[in-house]
């Protein structure tokens, strides 16, 4: 038997023998003065930092060697509430390091010390490979939650935005368009992303950010047969277009010839949804049919005509009776002469009208005094 402190002699064995000798006292921690044996050296590489206010940052200020007394890699998080923390990372003596990981558990003010995200937490965490403290808190299984892009938050063109909390983590962000707009994509006029722990935003449209579109009308206004339809914004929301015929052809909208060159008609929201509205009076487009419900209901252009020629006292020979481009020779009756043009056209724009071939005015036939 062994007196304690005392070390006996070294014996001499063969190396071999020798060897595994040492190892065993070396084990017992035996030999104190003497360096261990190469397989009980190994030293590691940590992220070093104070105090930094991310993972990233920390992990940017740099590494370290460790010694071979300080065989682990140690990692504290304080976390004082709303995303603001302090993070240290340095090499650690392995017992000392185990120890205050241990300490996670002990109570604490909210009932652990260690409660990630809460108010006055501290965590701590060892691992004892080269650069194993690169995440946060990697014996928690806790990555570093980071800040989304800005872009998102801003106020969208033709929109608004609501955010729960900016761009930082689980925030939420309600886009909304504004009147005559929708979210690209067709999903509705409102739309929420989130922001992940990740530093990404879920929720995106075709990995782009939403964006507020303007709203079409259902179809497209086509040109009438001997006329031109033309819009402002093609089928886009506030569109307006006016829809008139080539000359000698006249408006006709459900059986009836307007009195007027040409129609306008508006894409506008109806019982929020887009739609074709003319803008005529009712005089003009009956309300029940301002409504453009389809492209079969669309005013047509129907080959012009004057309204019929009356001239008393006298007698007319048209070309085309009082369709456009027909021409009426006037002769008054017995005891009547004419005043003005001896021959009327039918001729002008959208809307014809009796108009002297030979000279400007009316023709009438008058008594003849001399008769």
């Amino acid at each position: 038997m062994t007196r304690s402190g005392y070390l006996p002699p070294k014996p001499e064995w063969p190396p071999e023998k020798q060897k595994k000798w040492d190892q065993y006292m070396a084990a017992l921690g035996r030999y104190p003065e003497k360096e261990q044996p190469s397989q009980y050296k190994r030293e590691i590489q940590c992220f070093t930092c104070v105090n930094a206010k991310t993972n990233d940052e920390c992990n940017a200020a740099g590494q370290t060697t460790c010694q071979l007394a300080d065989a682990s890699c140690m990692t504290e998080v304080r976390n004082f509430g709303y995303g603001e923390k302090l993070i240290s990372k340095k090499c650690k003596d392995k017992n000392s390091c185990h120890i205050q990981q241990k300490s996670n558990n002990y109570s604490g003010r909210w009932g652990k010390q260690c409660q990630p995200d809460w108010f006055e937490s501290v965590c701590r965490c060892c691992c004892m490979d080269d650069l194993c403290n690169a995440a946060e808190l990697p014996c928690l299984g806790v990555v570093e939650e980071k800040d989304c892009d800005l872009a998102p938050t801003l106020k969208p063109l033709n929109g608004t935005v609501s955010c729960s909390n900016g761009k930082k983590t689980n925030s939420k962000c309600t886009i909304t368009c504004d009147e005559g707009f929708t979210i690209s994509g067709g999903k509705g006029d409102s739309t929420a992303i989130n922001c992940a722990g990740s530093g990404k935003w879920s929720g995106l449209i075709n990995n782009a950010y939403p964006k507020c579109e303007i709203k079409r009308c259902p179809f497209i206004l086509d040109n009438p047969i001997e006329g031109v339809t033309s819009c402002s914004l093609g089928e886009e929301y506030g569109s307006s277009c006016s829809i008139f015929c080539n000359q000698g052809y006249s408006l006709t909208f459900k059986e009836r010839v307007t009195p007027v060159d040409q129609l306008i008609v508006s894409c506008v929201l109806v019982d929020g949804q887009l739609t074709w509205q003319y803008n005529e009076s009712p005089e003009l487009v009956q309300e029940e049919e301002r409504l453009l419900q389809d492209s079969t209901n669309m005013p047509t252009c129907q080959f012009s005509k004057c309204e019929e020629l009356r001239i008393n006292g006298a007698s007319m020979s048209c070309t085309d009776s009082n369709m456009y481009k027909s021409v009426c020779t006037i002769q008054c009756n017995a005891g009547r002469r004419r005043q003005g043009p001896a021959k009327q056209i039918c001729r002008g724009l959208q809307v014809p009208s009796w108009q002297g071939v030979d000279e400007i005015g009316a023709t009438k036939c008058v008594q003849d005094i001399d008769g």
